[in-house]
């Protein structure tokens, strides 16, 4: 089975050589909701920082949310909220946290959820060791929890992708 975290045969791209080469990678291991809280934080990408060792004039990734496309997912069991991070302290890789609520035996409740897995944030954030940049969508998650609001779950994916990107632009700057 093919996975595309795994780089596939490299022996095409010589065919591009003097091209603008973008290379693009999924970092985003795919699972159930109630399955990341395992695996927190874990690597997500280096391509920020290899991409023009690799011979790239670019990178790109598909965010958050991975590179499967999936026409509708049913009701939650769990919310997860996915964050990354580059991690100075080791070479700049990115990594992602998951942040997923306690409660994950019935599909019930997607507000309570919210709450549960936007506390366990709001924690890792004001424990001061996160390494999580205090970006904009930070700042969304933050008034969330203080408001006690739960905006949906698109809403929620939305924010972790500008998050994404806003600590993409700051790395690149």
């Amino acid at each position: 089975m093919f996975s595309s975290r795994v780089p596939a045969d490299t022996l095409y791209r010589k065919h591009f050589n003097g091209s603008t080469r973008i290379l693009v990678q999924d970092g985003f291991e795919r699972r159930k909701n109630a399955d990341y809280a395992k695996n927190s934080p874990e690597k997500f990408s280096e391509l920020h920082v290899t991409y023009g060792d690799l011979g790239m004039s670019g990178f790109g990734d598909f965010l958050i949310v991975g590179d499967v496309y999936s026409e509708g997912g049913g009701p939650a069991y769990a919310v997860a909220v996915h964050l990354t991070y580059i991690d100075t302290d080791n070479d700049d890789v990115m990594f992602i946290y998951h942040f997923v609520s306690t409660t994950n035996d019935t599909p019930t409740d997607p507000a309570g959820k919210f709450a549960q897995a936007l506390e366990k944030l709001i924690m890792k954030l004001d424990g001061g060791a996160s390494k999580l940049l205090e970006t904009s969508a930070i700042q969304e998650f933050r008034d969330l929890h203080a408001k006690k609001h739960f905006p949906g779950l698109g809403y929620v994916k939305k924010l972790s992708m500008k998050h994404h990107i806003e600590t993409l632009a700051a790395y690149l700057g």
